[in-house]
């Protein structure tokens, strides 16, 4: 199934950057009016098999305007939405407002480089270095990764959003929406109330406004991570994320 999405997904791309080849060598072939699909897949085949270097050429430079559109659009997003990213109010943070460098994290609770993330940033929490951080959950792995999401910003609600998101990142089970309830109750969180603020307005809007935003930036996966007003994708070398920070501090 895969690999004929990605079959299906690439001749779409060959026969869109072959189009814009052979074009300008369709054009004798009209008179009056467009020549016809078939005539048109004529000429393209017939100029494949006459040129098929041109095959790889067309779809390296098909990709690459791709590549750079996508760039593009995302250093756009990055201007435009500077307000949502940092200092979104309904956002959970930890660290100090005014701190040197912020790291905004895409995350969801089930998936496991966002576990092994979390180890390295709940470290600098509590070493309370010169980093703020701020929590967008990004729940794209099932309904299970909803709930998770729903309830820990409902325990923020409480006033415990950062002891929740840290007992949800550590356990070692599966987060069933029963164990997340379990858990909650574990840590003290009113589990009634959190049950009634999960459904809120307030949190439905979080979420989607999380899913637009990742949009908007070209976040696809988790974790992602934004940094001095850069989008880095994938889980990060404690080391690399490191170099970052320090980098950031400097820029």
């Amino acid at each position: 199934m895969l690999y004929a999405k990605i079959r299906q997904i690439s001749v779409s791309i060959l026969f869109a950057s072959l189009i814009a080849i052979v074009m300008p060598l369709a054009a004798f072939a009209q008179t009056a009016t467009m020549p016809d699909k078939q005539a048109i897949e004529n000429i393209v085949r017939e100029y494949i098999l006459k040129n098929p270097e041109l095959v790889i050429e067309a779809i390296e430079l098909f990709q690459e305007k791709q590549r750079v559109a996508e760039e593009e659009a995302k250093a756009n997003a990055l201007s435009a939405r500077t307000d949502q990213i940092y200092s979104d109010p309904a956002t959970p943070t930890s660290g100090e407002a005014n701190a040197g460098v912020t790291i905004v994290e895409f995350f969801d609770y089930q998936c496991s480089y966002c576990r092994s993330m979390s180890r390295t940033l709940l470290d600098i929490v509590d070493a309370k270095e010169d980093v703020r951080i701020v929590w967008k959950e990004f729940p794209i792995l099932g309904e299970d990764s909803v709930f998770a999401s729903r309830a820990a910003l409902a325990a923020g609600m409480q006033g415990r959003y950062l002891d929740f998101h840290r007992t949800l990142m550590i356990t070692r089970s599966r987060l069933s929406q029963d164990w997340v309830m379990t858990l909650a109750e574990g840590i003290g969180l009113d589990v009634e109330k959190l049950k009634q603020d999960m459904g809120s307005t307030q949190v439905t809007q979080q979420i989607g406004a999380n899913l637009d935003l990742a949009r908007q930036l070209g976040i696809r996966g988790t974790p992602a991570f934004i940094i001095d007003g850069e989008v880095f994708p994938g889980a990060l070398d404690p080391n690399r994320l490191k170099q970052l920070l320090n980098d950031a501090r400097k820029s």
